[in-house]
């Protein structure tokens, strides 16, 4: 069913103040006051009128409305710095995925891996030696 603005609020609210025939209808709502319905014009052309009047309670709902689309709102996106892009195309040229759907990466570094030096003897050698103690100390296991 179509309702025109003339008869929507007589048929919605039960508290309605008429103002005549060809005239808006005053309507208590929870929103406040609204008037709706015909309104004469000097030419015979249809137009739309909307008006709007703020009173403390229609200010505490416009401060709700505000803080609810502010939280609803996605942030404007700011430029990545050049780091940030560096990582987002490390992770497209060194993210793979197997067939049987398991994610591979390697591991990003800032820096040419070769700046470590020759830590991986020392490195396998500690390694080693730990896992000695491992089998002859269970306790330290």
């Amino acid at each position: 069913m179509l309702l025109g603005a003339d008869v929507f609020w007589q048929v919605l609210c039960p508290n309605n103040i008429f103002l005549g025939k060809n005239k808006p209808t005053l309507s208590k709502t929870k929103l406040g006051w609204l008037i709706s319905g015909l309104i004469q014009t000097q030419h015979n052309i249809n137009t739309v009128h909307c008006n709007h009047t703020i009173t403390s309670h229609d200010i505490q709902l416009q401060n709700q409305l505000t803080k609810f689309f502010e939280l609803e709102t996605v942030p404007p996106c700011e430029p990545m710095s050049k780091e940030e892009l560096d990582c987002e195309q490390s992770f497209i040229e060194n993210t793979t995925r197997e067939s049987n759907g398991r994610f591979v990466v390697t591991i990003p570094l800032k820096e040419n891996p070769n700046k470590l030096g020759g830590s991986y003897e020392q490195a396998l050698t500690r390694f080693l030696s730990l896992e000695r103690r491992f089998q002859r100390d269970p306790l330290f296991k």
